[in-house]
């Protein structure tokens, strides 16, 4: 049962990366049009936004590759292991609910848990901060 139940989780997960993906390659394709009106309601030829859709536009195919590359992302193998050692033994201790399994946590768990899938939310945005370097222009560094 666990395995149809982890089965149907990412078949949910991957429908709505792919409705991600699908919008994202639909504003990519609209973009010149919306950069039209940009500047004939604003007037402007030249600005920083512009720029910035112009490159959203010209680099939604690299963006896209580095985000299916992405679900291979696992992260530190050695927090990732300990991680899921504390999602079995609270899924032993509180069944098959999510909520109730990630509450059932121990600290040290959540927060390794946390930073376990903050990494791998890092590294995927520096891939795409390292397509897109106009979107860095002007922004403070973390």
């Amino acid at each position: 049962m666990e395995k149809a139940l982890l089965a149907g989780a990412l078949d949910i997960l991957m429908a709505g990366v792919n409705e991600r993906l699908k919008t994202f390659g639909e504003i990519a394709e609209g973009m010149d049009r919306s950069i039209e009106v940009y500047r004939f309601v604003s007037r402007k030829t030249h600005d920083p936004l512009i720029e910035k859709s112009k490159e959203f536009a010209a680099k939604w195919p690299r963006m896209k590759d580095h985000f299916l590359e992405a679900l291979e992302e696992e992260g530190d193998e050695r927090a990732k292991e300990t991680i899921l050692t504390g999602v079995d033994r609270s899924t032993a201790e509180h069944g098959v609910r999510y909520l109730e399994v990630i509450k059932g946590l121990d600290d040290n768990e959540a927060a390794l848990g946390t930073g376990w899938l903050q990494g791998i939310v890092d590294r995927i945005e520096k891939r795409i901060r390292d397509v897109l370097p106009a979107f860095d222009r002007g922004r403070k560094t973390k």
